[in-house]
């Protein structure tokens, strides 16, 4: 089966203009946009059937794979688009790793990814607290096309000016170590989860593994997803198998994906999940598109 899910929108103040252009909202300020969500408070909801991809995975777990027999779904993917905010310092226990492929950055953007050296839990907890806990950070000029595999317990931070993709493991749990803006947008102070995140993370020196990967290709492949980028100017046929979905995010361009006389078109930021085992698929036109699969 091949299923059209629709985006959730989150909108803050420090949202961009990308996402409200790519889906024609020119009063929202849309800050993420979740692809594929089947999990916590956020589900995708699928086109033509009334319900939403968590229900479509809780009826039939092998739209995954065969023989997939896990309670959650595996990943989730989103856009963000981030203009003005400096992101909180953070880190995720195991269970969450996440692949940052960065669409575009401004000139001065930049991404905080690990310790620069090895540290004590004392010591960080003391530059946590003392504010001065960027100074021990690796800060990694962002470029457009950059790819960062943010394994758990990573301390890191998106800076400002940077549109990217994120893909990352079902788990939804961010321990927030030092906020640079210290109230939500409605006032409320924001919660710290210093013991958490202190417990969570890595101690020793993180050596910086950036991947330029601005052209067709795989982008990544470790024990949680593989990530293609594919650019077509005319058709190319893939198959999903009973090892893995196929799930496509459009960069740009337009197309369409073809299947048992059935056609889809697409356009940029449309997001399509083939269920495992579905067999032969093509796709034409001129667009260019991520395929992320287990």
């Amino acid at each position: 089966m091949i299923y059209r899910l629709k985006p959730i929108f989150i909108e803050r103040s420090w949202g961009g203009t990308h996402l409200s252009e790519i889906y024609n909202e020119p009063n929202k300020r849309i800050a993420v946009s979740k692809l594929l969500s089947a999990f916590g408070n956020y589900e995708n909801e699928v086109e033509g059937t009334g319900k939403t991809l968590k229900e479509l995975f809780e009826e039939n777990p092998e739209i995954v794979a065969k023989g997939y027999n896990k309670k959650v779904f595996p990943l989730q993917v989103k856009l963000v688009d981030d203009e003005s905010k400096q992101f909180s310092i953070q880190n995720h226990p195991e269970g969450k790793t996440e692949f940052w492929h960065i669409l575009e950055a401004k000139k001065d953007a930049f991404v905080y990814v690990g310790l620069k050296e090895d540290l004590t839990k004392e010591e960080l907890r003391k530059y946590i607290l003392d504010g001065t806990i960027c100074d021990h950070l690796n800060k990694v000029r962002a470029r457009t096309g950059d790819c960062f595999l943010i394994k758990p317990g990573t301390i890191h931070a998106i800076g400002k000016g940077i549109f990217l993709v994120e893909v990352e493991e079902s788990l939804d749990t961010t321990y927030r170590l030092f906020a640079f803006q210290k109230t939500e947008e409605d006032g409320s102070v924001k919660e710290i989860h210093l013991e958490e995140g202190l417990n969570a993370a890595r101690l020793d020196q993180y050596q910086v593994d950036r991947m330029y990967r601005n052209v067709e290709g795989e982008l990544i492949r470790c024990r949680f997803v593989s990530v293609k980028r594919h650019r077509i100017f005319g058709s190319e046929f893939f198959y999903a198998d009973e090892r893995s979905f196929h799930y496509i995010v459009v960069l740009s361009g337009e197309g369409k994906l073809i299947s048992k006389r059935k056609e889809y078109p697409l356009n940029e930021a449309d997001s399509i999940f083939v269920t495992a085992c579905h067999g032969s698929y093509s796709i034409e036109g001129d667009v260019e598109f991520l395929d992320i699969t287990l």
